[in-house]
């Protein structure tokens, strides 16, 4: 008898992704908030340390005045964003174990997670780093006239919301080197194209109104309250606290999420339930970690002219959107000033 039985998978809905996502946030929040802050906090207290020394950054006079300290201290930023980068990688992935292990309903405490994916931070970077050659390549291809000019801002906006945040639960669960990544992660969104679009859609307007919009409320609060040219080094300091803990309390949402779409997309197109279904039986040798594992890629990566298709429908939609947003913009503004 198991003691632990992975419970029966199904097909979920964009709406129920997201609901079984922030239920698993909200009854681990502890251990998903601490396997974010662990990396987080140490860079913000750098950072915050960095903007001390420095004085008031309004301050033109002073910075010219020691313009060889202030390059010094450029450097040191540089330096303190990579690592953050580097360690919000790895927060990133325990993430993702952690969201797996539960929804699987298997139990994982903070460091727990942290071990388990310590053999991946390596890949994790690489594929990081090749996501953004191919993010340089996709632009490139946006330079392209005609065909590039109307299919590339699509196919670029497909990519960076769809494919690389798939890079992460490829890496921990297929172990896949880091090139192949990309590759994986593009087959398996391409399978339910406008399904996964619409699903990033949700999730980023989600973003926006818990995450983002939060942010800016605030920071134009501090501003209003301290005044904007009063102390730009407190105001500088307190606006970073409150983003790195909004940006520390949002962050395991998306990575839940996707890790639960890429569960689902497995289902649906690689009966990933089925092979569960083998680890709950006493007399089977099958483990979680080897049904993961075993995936396919399909041979012909290429976009096809079906997908061409869908990128421009996206670069149209888009821009269709933006345009008609800045006419009602503009026509409304004078109707607004000229109302006061």
């Amino acid at each position: 008898m198991i003691s632990n039985p992975v419970p029966e998978l199904r097909p979920l809905t964009i709406g129920q992704i997201v609901d079984r996502g922030l239920r698993i946030y909200r009854n681990n929040f502890l251990i998903f908030v601490g396997i974010v802050a662990i990396t987080q906090i140490p860079t913000l207290l750098v950072g915050l340390l960095a903007i001390f020394i420095t004085g008031d950054p309004g301050d033109i006079e002073f910075i010219l005045a020691n313009s060889d300290r202030f390059l010094g201290f450029a450097l040191i930023a540089v330096l303190i964003s990579l690592v953050g980068w580097v360690l919000t990688q790895i927060a990133s992935a325990a993430v993702v174990k952690a969201a797996a292990e539960t929804h699987l309903g298997q139990k994982i405490g903070l460091i727990e997670a942290y071990q388990r994916v310590r053999n991946d931070w390596t890949t994790l970077i690489v594929a990081s780093i090749v996501s953004i050659l191919f993010a340089i390549l996709l632009f490139v291809w946006f330079l392209v006239p005609c065909v590039g000019w109307f299919t590339g801002f699509g196919m670029i906006w497909f990519y960076s919301s769809v494919v690389v945040p798939m890079l992460i639960p490829i890496v921990i669960f297929e172990k896949r080197s880091s090139a192949d990544v990309i590759f994986r992660a593009w087959d398996l969104a391409r399978r339910k194209f406008w399904w996964v679009l619409g699903f990033t859609i949700l999730l980023g307007l989600f973003g926006v109104l818990i995450s983002e919009g939060p942010t800016a409320l605030v920071q134009l609060g501090l501003t209003a309250a301290i005044g904007a040219g009063e102390n730009e080094q407190l105001l500088l300091i307190i606006q970073q606290v409150v983003t790195s803990i909004i940006g520390i309390l949002y962050l395991p949402i998306p990575l839940i999420c996707f890790t639960l779409l890429y569960m689902d997309l497995r289902v649906k197109t690689e009966g990933l339930d089925l092979m569960l279904a083998e680890v709950n039986d006493p007399d089977s040798e099958v483990s979680i970690d080897k049904v993961l594992v075993n995936s396919s890629i399909a041979q012909n990566w290429r976009p096809t002219g079906e997908e061409m298709g869908n990128f421009l429908g996206i670069s149209i939609a888009v821009l269709g959107f933006a345009f008609v947003m800045n006419a009602i913009f503009e026509g409304l503004l004078p109707i607004l000033l000229s109302s006061f």
